[in-house]
Protein backbone atom coordinates (compact mmCIF):
# COMPACT_ATOMS: atom_id res chain seq x y z
CA UNK A 1 0.00 0.00 0.00
CA UNK A 2 1.25 3.47 -0.88
CA UNK A 3 0.28 6.36 1.34
CA UNK A 4 -1.45 8.52 -1.25
CA UNK A 5 -4.85 9.77 -2.36
CA UNK A 6 -6.10 8.67 -5.77
CA UNK A 7 -8.74 11.08 -7.14
CA UNK A 8 -10.61 9.82 -10.19
CA UNK A 9 -12.23 12.43 -12.43
CA UNK A 10 -15.08 10.01 -12.96
CA UNK A 11 -16.98 11.39 -15.94
CA UNK A 12 -13.74 12.31 -17.69
CA UNK A 13 -12.85 8.61 -17.57
CA UNK A 14 -16.32 7.16 -18.15
CA UNK A 15 -17.30 9.34 -21.11
CA UNK A 16 -14.08 8.52 -22.94
CA UNK A 17 -14.62 4.81 -22.34
CA UNK A 18 -18.19 5.23 -23.56
CA UNK A 19 -16.95 6.91 -26.75
CA UNK A 20 -14.86 3.81 -27.43
CA UNK A 21 -17.89 1.54 -26.96
CA UNK A 22 -19.85 3.69 -29.44
CA UNK A 23 -17.62 2.37 -32.22
CA UNK A 24 -18.19 -1.24 -31.22
CA UNK A 25 -21.85 -1.56 -30.15
CA UNK A 26 -25.11 -0.48 -31.76
CA UNK A 27 -27.73 -0.39 -29.01
CA UNK A 28 -27.71 1.78 -25.90
CA UNK A 29 -28.09 -1.30 -23.69
CA UNK A 30 -25.03 -2.96 -25.25
CA UNK A 31 -23.08 0.26 -25.09
CA UNK A 32 -23.85 0.86 -21.41
CA UNK A 33 -22.97 -2.73 -20.51
CA UNK A 34 -19.64 -2.34 -22.31
CA UNK A 35 -18.93 1.03 -20.68
CA UNK A 36 -19.76 -0.34 -17.23
CA UNK A 37 -17.41 -3.28 -17.73
CA UNK A 38 -14.67 -1.03 -19.11
CA UNK A 39 -15.03 1.38 -16.17
CA UNK A 40 -14.82 -1.43 -13.63
CA UNK A 41 -11.77 -2.85 -15.39
CA UNK A 42 -10.08 0.56 -15.64
CA UNK A 43 -10.62 1.26 -11.94
CA UNK A 44 -9.20 -2.15 -11.06
CA UNK A 45 -6.09 -1.37 -13.13
CA UNK A 46 -5.67 2.02 -11.46
CA UNK A 47 -6.00 0.50 -7.99
CA UNK A 48 -3.45 -2.17 -8.86
CA UNK A 49 -1.07 0.37 -10.36
CA UNK A 50 -1.16 2.97 -7.57
CA UNK A 51 -2.26 0.78 -4.62
CA UNK A 52 -3.47 3.91 -2.77
CA UNK A 53 -4.28 4.31 0.88
CA UNK A 54 -7.13 6.70 0.02
CA UNK A 55 -9.35 6.90 -3.05
CA UNK A 56 -12.46 8.72 -4.28
CA UNK A 57 -14.35 9.12 -7.56
CA UNK A 58 -15.59 12.67 -8.15
CA UNK A 59 -18.59 13.09 -10.44
CA UNK A 60 -19.92 16.16 -12.23
CA UNK A 61 -23.60 16.70 -11.49
CA UNK A 62 -25.83 18.89 -13.60
CA UNK A 63 -26.65 22.09 -11.79
CA UNK A 64 -25.88 25.80 -11.73
CA UNK A 65 -22.70 26.79 -9.92
CA UNK A 66 -20.92 30.13 -9.55
CA UNK A 67 -19.25 29.85 -12.97
CA UNK A 68 -22.56 29.35 -14.77
CA UNK A 69 -24.09 32.26 -12.88
CA UNK A 70 -21.14 34.48 -13.79
CA UNK A 71 -20.97 33.32 -17.41
CA UNK A 72 -23.97 31.25 -18.58
CA UNK A 73 -22.11 30.08 -21.73
CA UNK A 74 -19.46 28.30 -19.62
CA UNK A 75 -19.07 24.75 -21.02
CA UNK A 76 -22.17 25.34 -23.18
CA UNK A 77 -20.33 23.90 -26.19
CA UNK A 78 -19.99 20.44 -24.64
CA UNK A 79 -22.09 17.57 -25.92
CA UNK A 80 -24.94 16.43 -23.71
CA UNK A 81 -24.32 13.22 -21.81
CA UNK A 82 -25.94 10.25 -23.60
CA UNK A 83 -29.17 9.14 -21.90
CA UNK A 84 -27.88 5.62 -21.21
CA UNK A 85 -25.06 7.16 -19.18
CA UNK A 86 -27.07 9.81 -17.33
CA UNK A 87 -29.66 7.17 -16.41
CA UNK A 88 -27.03 4.63 -15.46
CA UNK A 89 -24.71 6.72 -13.28
CA UNK A 90 -26.13 5.26 -10.06
CA UNK A 91 -25.41 1.76 -11.36
CA UNK A 92 -21.81 2.80 -12.07
CA UNK A 93 -21.49 4.39 -8.65
CA UNK A 94 -22.80 1.21 -7.03
CA UNK A 95 -20.16 -0.79 -8.92
CA UNK A 96 -17.47 1.59 -7.69
CA UNK A 97 -18.73 1.16 -4.14
CA UNK A 98 -18.38 -2.60 -4.57
CA UNK A 99 -14.73 -1.90 -5.36
CA UNK A 100 -14.42 0.11 -2.15
CA UNK A 101 -14.65 3.54 -3.76
CA UNK A 102 -17.02 6.28 -2.59
CA UNK A 103 -18.45 8.74 -5.11
CA UNK A 104 -18.42 12.47 -4.43
CA UNK A 105 -20.76 14.87 -6.23
CA UNK A 106 -22.45 18.19 -5.55
CA UNK A 107 -24.97 19.85 -7.92
CA UNK A 108 -23.79 23.32 -6.89
CA UNK A 109 -20.04 22.71 -7.24
CA UNK A 110 -18.07 21.79 -10.36
CA UNK A 111 -16.18 18.51 -10.14
CA UNK A 112 -13.05 20.49 -11.12
CA UNK A 113 -13.24 22.54 -7.93
CA UNK A 114 -14.05 19.54 -5.73
CA UNK A 115 -11.01 17.73 -7.12
CA UNK A 116 -8.75 20.77 -6.80
CA UNK A 117 -9.84 21.32 -3.20
CA UNK A 118 -9.41 17.65 -2.29
CA UNK A 119 -5.94 17.53 -3.83
CA UNK A 120 -4.87 20.77 -2.16
CA UNK A 121 -6.13 19.80 1.28
CA UNK A 122 -4.52 16.36 1.04
CA UNK A 123 -1.23 17.87 -0.13
CA UNK A 124 -1.35 20.35 2.76
CA UNK A 125 -1.58 17.35 5.11
CA UNK A 126 1.45 15.76 3.42
CA UNK A 127 -0.70 13.18 1.65
CA UNK A 128 0.59 12.77 -1.93
CA UNK A 129 -2.24 12.97 -4.44
CA UNK A 130 -2.72 11.67 -7.97
CA UNK A 131 -5.54 13.14 -10.10
CA UNK A 132 -6.60 10.76 -12.87
CA UNK A 133 -7.84 12.94 -15.73
CA UNK A 134 -7.08 14.06 -19.27
CA UNK A 135 -8.25 17.60 -18.39
CA UNK A 136 -5.40 20.11 -18.80
CA UNK A 137 -7.11 22.38 -16.30
CA UNK A 138 -5.53 20.38 -13.48
CA UNK A 139 -2.08 21.10 -14.87
CA UNK A 140 -2.22 24.46 -13.10
CA UNK A 141 -1.75 22.54 -9.83
CA UNK A 142 1.45 20.76 -10.84
CA UNK A 143 3.80 23.31 -9.28
CA UNK A 144 2.36 22.40 -5.89
CA UNK A 145 4.18 19.85 -3.80
CA UNK A 146 2.53 16.40 -3.51
CA UNK A 147 0.11 16.82 -6.46
CA UNK A 148 0.41 14.79 -9.66
CA UNK A 149 -1.83 14.29 -12.70
CA UNK A 150 -2.10 10.98 -14.53
CA UNK A 151 -3.53 10.48 -18.03
CA UNK A 152 -5.05 6.99 -18.02
CA UNK A 153 -5.45 6.81 -21.77
CA UNK A 154 -1.86 7.78 -22.53
CA UNK A 155 -0.57 5.78 -19.53
CA UNK A 156 1.40 8.87 -18.65
CA UNK A 157 2.14 10.89 -15.53
CA UNK A 158 2.10 14.57 -16.47
CA UNK A 159 5.24 16.35 -15.30
CA UNK A 160 6.22 20.03 -15.14
CA UNK A 161 8.41 19.31 -18.17
CA UNK A 162 5.29 18.20 -20.08
CA UNK A 163 3.67 21.54 -19.24
CA UNK A 164 6.73 23.41 -20.50
CA UNK A 165 6.77 21.37 -23.69
CA UNK A 166 3.06 21.87 -24.36
CA UNK A 167 2.62 25.50 -23.30
CA UNK A 168 6.16 26.93 -23.22
CA UNK A 169 5.79 28.13 -19.64
CA UNK A 170 5.62 26.77 -16.05
CA UNK A 171 2.35 25.46 -14.65
CA UNK A 172 1.91 28.31 -12.15
CA UNK A 173 1.34 30.71 -15.06
CA UNK A 174 -1.18 28.63 -16.98
CA UNK A 175 -4.24 30.54 -15.78
CA UNK A 176 -2.62 33.83 -16.84
CA UNK A 177 -1.85 32.24 -20.22
CA UNK A 178 -5.43 30.98 -20.68
CA UNK A 179 -6.75 34.42 -19.74
CA UNK A 180 -5.18 35.60 -23.01
CA UNK A 181 -5.74 32.62 -25.30
CA UNK A 182 -9.06 31.44 -23.92
CA UNK A 183 -9.92 27.76 -23.66
CA UNK A 184 -12.21 26.23 -26.26
CA UNK A 185 -12.85 23.18 -24.06
CA UNK A 186 -14.93 25.29 -21.69
CA UNK A 187 -16.15 27.82 -24.28
CA UNK A 188 -13.94 30.76 -23.24
CA UNK A 189 -12.47 33.03 -25.89
CA UNK A 190 -9.96 35.09 -23.90
CA UNK A 191 -8.54 38.08 -25.81
CA UNK A 192 -9.40 38.10 -29.54
CA UNK A 193 -6.31 37.88 -31.73
CA UNK A 194 -3.93 36.59 -29.04
CA UNK A 195 -2.64 33.15 -29.98
CA UNK A 196 -0.59 30.60 -28.03
CA UNK A 197 2.86 31.84 -29.13
CA UNK A 198 2.13 35.48 -28.33
CA UNK A 199 0.52 34.58 -25.01
CA UNK A 200 3.46 32.39 -23.95
CA UNK A 201 5.93 35.13 -24.89
CA UNK A 202 4.03 37.75 -22.91
CA UNK A 203 3.46 35.60 -19.82
CA UNK A 204 7.08 34.46 -19.76
CA UNK A 205 8.07 38.14 -19.78
CA UNK A 206 5.45 39.63 -17.45
CA UNK A 207 4.34 36.46 -15.58
CA UNK A 208 0.93 37.68 -14.48
CA UNK A 209 -2.17 39.02 -16.22
CA UNK A 210 -2.46 41.79 -13.64
CA UNK A 211 1.01 43.05 -14.59
CA UNK A 212 -0.03 43.22 -18.25
CA UNK A 213 -3.22 45.07 -17.39
CA UNK A 214 -1.23 47.72 -15.52
CA UNK A 215 0.98 48.55 -18.50
CA UNK A 216 0.43 51.95 -20.17
CA UNK A 217 -1.80 52.25 -23.22
CA UNK A 218 -0.48 53.35 -26.59
CA UNK A 219 3.05 51.92 -26.53
CA UNK A 220 2.50 48.46 -28.04
CA UNK A 221 -0.30 47.26 -30.32
CA UNK A 222 -0.46 43.80 -28.75
CA UNK A 223 -0.62 45.24 -25.23
CA UNK A 224 -3.29 47.66 -26.39
CA UNK A 225 -5.34 44.74 -27.68
CA UNK A 226 -5.21 43.15 -24.23
CA UNK A 227 -6.03 46.42 -22.48
CA UNK A 228 -9.00 46.95 -24.78
CA UNK A 229 -10.33 43.51 -23.82
CA UNK A 230 -9.36 43.57 -20.15
CA UNK A 231 -12.83 42.49 -19.05
CA UNK A 232 -12.67 39.39 -21.28
CA UNK A 233 -9.23 38.50 -19.98
CA UNK A 234 -10.19 38.98 -16.33
CA UNK A 235 -13.37 36.94 -16.77
CA UNK A 236 -11.47 34.08 -18.42
CA UNK A 237 -8.84 34.19 -15.67
CA UNK A 238 -11.52 33.99 -12.98
CA UNK A 239 -13.33 31.10 -14.65
CA UNK A 240 -10.19 29.11 -15.43
CA UNK A 241 -8.73 29.32 -11.94
CA UNK A 242 -9.62 26.25 -9.89
CA UNK A 243 -11.03 26.74 -6.40
CA UNK A 244 -8.85 25.00 -3.83
CA UNK A 245 -10.43 26.00 -0.53
CA UNK A 246 -14.01 24.73 -0.55
CA UNK A 247 -15.53 23.50 2.72
CA UNK A 248 -15.83 19.75 2.15
CA UNK A 249 -17.85 18.71 5.17
CA UNK A 250 -15.91 15.50 5.70
CA UNK A 251 -12.50 14.28 6.84
CA UNK A 252 -9.86 12.87 4.51
CA UNK A 253 -9.81 9.80 6.77
CA UNK A 254 -13.25 8.94 5.40
CA UNK A 255 -11.68 8.36 1.98
CA UNK A 256 -9.41 5.62 3.29
CA UNK A 257 -9.41 2.67 0.93
CA UNK A 258 -10.23 -0.36 3.07
CA UNK A 259 -9.79 -2.88 0.24
CA UNK A 260 -6.13 -1.93 -0.27
CA UNK A 261 -4.20 -4.32 -2.46
CA UNK A 262 -1.24 -5.83 -0.70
Amino acid sequence: MNRQLLIIDALNLIRRLDAISLKQYHTEQERFKATLAATTNSIHKLLAQFNPSHVVAVFERSGVDWRNRLYPAYKANRTIMPSHLSQGLEVIQDKLLEQGIDSLLNPEIQADDLIATLASKAAAHALPTVIVSTDHGYWQLLHRHNIEVYDYFKHQKITPDDVLKRYQLPSQFLVDYWALTGNSGVNLSGVPGIGPKTAAKLINKYHHLETLLNLPQGQDKTIDKILNHRSDAKLTYQLMQLVTSLPLGFNLKQLRYTNCLS
